[in-house]
């Protein structure tokens, strides 16, 4: 295979990438848009490696994804505030003067992703947030910037959990903030759960709560997508709470990036058919 010309070629690095639906996604909307660019995955396992690689080859922009968001937010030349700020990056292009620029569009992503899966804007919102990685991180400050009432975290290691608060407090965040004792609701119970730990990548992990955990909670979403429902979604599908995988999200960040790297509006429901058609059902 014959590689494209580096101002039409963007890409995708992670490790896994091989079960992504992010060069569809892209691919179909630069068709719609009339456009030359090619978008590859590229699994990389060294990262140092592998950005030395972009940097060779002079590609216009892509995406990072699990486990490089954090590595990738540190290497870039010019990182954006917000990357800074979450410590994240899944979004990159190159400058006019051949730097790479990048930030994160995860916690623009999620909120759009909320207000189509369950209209619900982040104002005034109580949220649970579960998990202190890169997108619990971007997912946080995005809420907290919306204006949510209340802040609930839990992670498996309690000092990225306080770590987490601590900048969030820092960035300006003035509304309820607990740090809970484990993967359940504190007193007060919050109006959406957020699975952002990357339990449902694999095909038997556990579900990261239970439903026990957080009786009668309204909404919950996953940020771990896939063809069949993550065991996120299996156990909250049980009772009447309304819940969401990552597939929007997925849709949407990915948007933002395009809207980045071109200028222009995406066109969302060409990469929606897309994604689809990936997943082998509607998105």
């Amino acid at each position: 295979m014959s590689t494209p010309p580096a101002e039409d070629l963007f890409v995708l690095i992670g490790h896994p990438v091989a079960r992504s639906a992010s060069p569809a996604m892209h691919q179909a909307a630069f068709a719609a848009l009339g456009s030359r660019a090619r978008y590859l995955a590229l699994d990389v396992s060294d990262f140092a490696a592998g950005w030395e690689a972009l940097r060779r080859l002079e590609v216009r922009g892509g995406n990072v994804t699990i486990p490089w968001k954090e590595r990738a937010a540190a290497a870039l030349d010019d990182p954006s505030p917000d990357s800074v700020l979450c410590r994240s990056a899944n979004t990159f292009w190159r400058t006019p003067e051949g730097r790479l620029a990048g930030t994160q569009t995860d916690g623009e992503g999620f909120l759009r992703a909320l207000w189509e899966a369950f209209g619900l804007a982040p104002e005034g919102l109580r949220v649970a947030v579960l998990g202190a990685g890169g997108g619990a991180r971007a997912v946080l400050h995005a809420l907290a910037r919306g204006g949510a009432a209340a802040l609930h975290l839990w992670n498996r290691s309690t000092a990225r959990a306080e770590m987490l608060a601590r900048e969030l407090v820092r960035a300006g965040f003035g509304g309820e903030l607990v740090l809970l004792e484990g993967p359940r609701a504190a007193v007060a119970r919050p109006d959406l759960l957020v699975n952002a730990t990357s339990l449902g990548l694999r095909p038997h992990d556990p579900a990261p709560a239970t439903a026990a955990a957080f009786p009668g909670i309204p909404f919950a979403m996953d940020l771990v997508y896939g063809s069949e429902p993550t065991p996120f979604l299996r156990e909250f599908t049980r009772g009447e709470t309304r819940v969401a995988d990552g597939r929007l999200m997925l849709l949407h960040q990915a948007a933002c990036s395009l809207e980045l790297w071109l200028d222009k509006p995406a066109p969302l429901a060409e990469m929606r058919k897309a994604l689809a058609r990936v997943l082998g059902e509607a998105v």
